[in-house]
């Protein structure tokens, strides 16, 4: 029974990948997947209703499209008005390294902790790009994995924390258990993404010039620093934080004679807001519904983990099957850590067994086709995601390679 389950669930995955590959637009791929899962589980009409039920009661149904539409918005404002563009001008210098300057772009705005947040980067990376004469599927691929790094162990993730609260621990020791994932990635992030790139230097200026660089580099990067404060420190909803990031953009943007701008204020807001995004959202968010309907998924999970199989083999089995399909770790965390109370072990198996949890899902997800950060990034870049596979055919194995090691050496030293 299991099994069936379990295979159905990999034909519904199977079909979803062939159709991104096919080149469908990612909300007919995903829209197209979510029908054969309700009908390959047998749910017929009630399948649907339950789906939709779950899909509308998603407080993300709403939140998640206005914030993405905010993210355009303030995109867009330091976009249009130069205010990016004047922001990397002054950011190069400081760093003198127009390499350092892409990693560190994705890098910073990944702190912005919220779903699609790497769109915010896009333009940034895109406009780095071109100087260093990369391809759009190398920029979106630099993009994503730079974005991403951190949040292997970043303690203001929403994931880690739904994390550390279902296990009942430490969510900063689980960040400190993680920080050499976080190495790994850059390491293997400069061998396969950057090494190949040719730097593009800066020459060294001198303390009045180089003060000047941070002061408006700060300034024109204030709309997205306040935003990230109110988000991390304050913790303030985005829908709350990136209106005022807005409005502190506008009000930069006017107050520099070369940023301000020579349109009027709704156009400069709303004109080059891309709402097919929208669209994409929604059948990301229904897909990841009928997942949740149907219970025997969860159930068939459950069971492998009581048939005998070893801790971490099924640790990492349901966490890459859970999270690739979902783009979440908390759906791998929810179905795992109850189940790992049975195991009988001790605080510190534990804390291995939740922080292989999190590596494993945040690899699954990371990959995944209904990944928004990813979504949205190829759908900046005009690129696709077999394109964007073919950036990672040595990072993801190495990636792969790197959390089996980082576990298997932390069970060796603290068991």
């Amino acid at each position: 029974m299991e099994i069936a389950v379990i295979v159905k669930l990999l034909i519904v995955i199977a079909a979803l990948l062939a159709l991104v590959f096919l080149k469908q637009k990612p909300e007919v791929a995903l829209a197209a997947s979510s029908v054969l899962m309700i009908l390959i589980y047998g749910k017929g009409l009630q399948g649907f209703a339950d789906a939709f039920r779950i899909f509308f009661r998603d407080q993300s149904t709403v939140t998640l499209p206005i914030t993405i539409i905010l993210i355009g918005i303030l995109s867009g404002v330091m976009g249009k008005t130069g205010m990016l563009q004047k922001m990397i001008d002054h950011m190069k210098p400081m760093v003198r390294s127009t390499k350092l300057t892409i990693i560190l772009t994705p890098l910073l705005i990944g702190l912005l902790a919220v779903t699609g947040g790497a769109y915010v980067s896009c333009p940034l990376v895109d406009q780095l790009g071109d100087t260093l004469g990369i391809s759009p599927e190398r920029k979106a691929a630099i993009n994503l994995v730079y974005r991403h790094s951190v949040h292997y162990s970043y303690p203001l993730s929403g994931s880690l924390i739904v994390v550390a609260n279902l296990s009942g621990l430490d969510v900063n020791r689980i960040c400190l258990m993680l920080v050499p994932v976080v190495i790994w990635t850059f390491i293997i992030g400069h061998f396969t993404m950057m090494r190949d790139i040719k730097d593009v230097v800066m020459p060294k200026e001198d303390r009045a010039s180089y003060l000047s660089h941070v002061k408006y580099f700060l300034l024109n990067f204030s709309p997205i620093l306040v935003s990230l404060l109110l988000t991390v420190v304050f913790d303030l909803s985005m829908l709350i934080a990136l209106p005022v990031g807005i409005v502190l953009a506008v009000i930069v943007a006017n107050a520099q004679e070369d940023t301000r701008p020579k349109e009027d204020l709704v156009s400069l807001l709303f004109k080059k807001v891309n709402y097919k995004m929208v669209l994409v959202i929604f059948a990301a968010l229904f897909f990841k519904a009928c997942i949740s309907s149907i219970s025997e998924i969860a159930e068939a999970m459950t069971s492998l983990a009581r048939a005998g199989l070893p801790p971490e083999l099924m640790i990492v089995i349901i966490a890459v099957l859970t999270s690739f399909p979902t783009a979440s770790v908390q759906t791998p965390a929810a179905i795992i850590i109850p189940i790992m109370a049975g195991f009988g072990a001790s605080e510190m198996q534990m804390m291995l067994y939740t922080c292989l949890v999190v590596a494993t899902g945040t690899f699954g997800y990371y990959f995944s086709p209904v990944h928004m950060c990813q979504i949205l990034t190829i759908e900046y870049f005009k690129t696709d995601l077999a394109r964007l596979l073919k950036e990672y055919r040595y990072y993801l194995p190495a990636l792969a390679v790197g959390i089996f090691v980082w576990y298997a050496a932390m069970k060796a030293i603290l068991l």
